[in-house]
């Protein structure tokens, strides 16, 4: 198990060297740029200048492969910690809409949208998932529901 968990973080694996490389890169990125990162869409053009002379450059590299190291990067401390605030206030509504679910209908929408979200964060750690728009479209599909207001049970019926 220890070896596995070695070959994860190892440089031979060349996926997760490049996605290590990354974080260091945006990590710089966002030491030389805190405010307001180096601008939308600007991680690509840049990220070969934040590079050792001796790192290899990825294949691909328009993003950063994590949601909070590219926003830092392109947009800044103060954006980032406005969409960390922004996925508290959407884990805690949908934590109360579960609280107050009355129907096993309404749970099973609010644990799928606290699910979906979960896994859209998680899956953040690991890729860039705000940069795909599939993405951002199922999440507003599984979370939109719970957060608009519905009619009481008793005006649903008429």
């Amino acid at each position: 198990m220890f070896s596995h968990q070695a070959a994860f973080v190892c440089d031979s694996n060349y996926s997760n060297s490049e996605r290590l490389q990354m974080l260091q890169v945006g990590w710089r990125m966002v030491r030389d740029h805190p405010i307001a990162g180096v601008g939308p869409g600007r991680v690509e053009s840049l990220y070969t200048s934040y590079l050792a002379p001796e790192d290899p450059v990825p294949a691909y590299h328009g993003h950063l492969h994590n949601n909070l190291a590219q926003i830092a990067a392109q947009f800044g401390i103060p954006v980032t910690l406005t969409a960390l605030l922004f996925l508290a206030v959407l884990f805690r509504d949908l934590v109360r809409a579960r609280k107050i679910a009355r129907t096993r209908d309404d749970r099973f929408l609010t644990q799928t949208a606290t699910l979906a979200l979960t896994g859209f964060v998680f899956a953040g750690l690991f890729e860039y998932t705000y940069g795909h728009s599939l993405a951002l479209i199922l999440l507003c599909f599984a979370v939109s529901p719970i957060l608009v207001p519905v009619a009481p049970e008793h005006q649903r019926s008429s």
